[in-house]
């Protein structure tokens, strides 16, 4: 019981907003958006789809993003400042022998972070926009 409480699972919050509940799991994985936002509704049973689909509308309190373990996940836009901090330092480790493969060296990829972050702080981007921004750059 305590793990269904600690999930949300049981019981479930009326009054609790898309945010919230994926605030306190720290995030909820979200490969496919219809998924994700049936993972938050099960943990309440005031929700709609489109409760969700809002909250993770460009410019809304919920991203999706590949924080964790590679693949998509919702998180509190809020709350990615302090999960990166955690989280980019494991994923850069993990991925510099790829690095290496590609011939990212440390000089491309300060680059590419000064590139992206400029599309980055404006307004919601895409993957396709990021890459597109890069080649842009020669990177």
């Amino acid at each position: 019981m305590e793990r269904l409480r600690a999930q949300r699972l049981a019981p479930r919050d009326a009054a609790a907003a898309p945010v919230e509940i994926v605030r306190h799991l720290i995030g909820l994985q979200a490969q496919f958006p219809s998924a994700a936002a049936l993972a938050v509704r099960v943990r309440t049973s005031g929700l709609h789809a489109g409760d969700v689909q809002r909250d993770a509308a460009p410019g809304g309190p919920l991203v999706r993003t590949w924080l964790m373990r590679g693949t998509l996940h919702l998180a509190a836009a809020d709350d990615l400042g302090w999960l990166l901090g955690i989280l980019a330092p494991i994923v850069l480790r993990a991925s510099r022998r790829r690095y290496a493969e590609l011939g990212l060296d440390s000089g491309t990829l300060a680059r590419a972070i000064d590139v992206l972050g400029r599309p980055l702080g404006q307004h919601p981007t895409t993957r396709a926009e990021l890459f597109a921004e890069l080649a842009a750059r020669g990177i």
